[in-house]
């Protein structure tokens, strides 16, 4: 007797071609074991649980922000730049989070889109000193030739 059951979560928001993708890489997988499909739209994939229209999940969003902020933490730099770049995508009016993916990209020595970053943190918050004095940090560092 199998006990065992998957749970499939789908926010609806991949194209249909990649979703049929993951549906037959999955089914693949794990043969004749049952499915729960949980989405946000109904769908034909085992047992489907349609909860409707729910929205994006900020809360979510911040979890993934602070597991980039391990990553840096522990020095991972590109990891923890992937990981924003990708919350960023949906909080693009967030400028802590530009500020976090300079640093990363910084770090990296990845100078001009350590910059591109910086500029997009202080162009949504003008105000902030900090987002205004590493974006200088970089263009100076790029007058004096330190980088490339």
């Amino acid at each position: 007797m199998n006990d065992l059951t998957i749970i499939f979560y789908t926010a609806n928001h991949i194209s249909d071609y990649f979703m049929a993708n993951i549906q037959k890489q999955l089914l693949k997988a794990i043969g004749d074991t049952p499915i729960i499909s949980v989405s946000h739209k109904p769908m034909k994939f085992g047992q489907n649980i349609c909860v409707g229209e729910i929205g994006r999940s900020t809360y979510n969003l911040y979890k993934q922000v602070l597991i980039g902020a391990k990553y840096a933490k522990a020095g991972d730099w590109q990891r923890a730049a992937e990981i924003w770049e990708r919350s960023a995508s949906s909080l693009p009016g967030d400028p802590g989070l530009w500020h976090n993916i300079g640093v990363a990209y910084e770090a990296l020595g990845s100078y001009d889109k350590a910059l591109e970053s910086y500029k997009r943190a202080s162009d949504l918050d003008p105000a902030n000193e900090t987002y205004i004095q590493d974006q200088a940090g970089v263009r100076n560092a790029y007058r004096r030739g330190l980088v490339q």
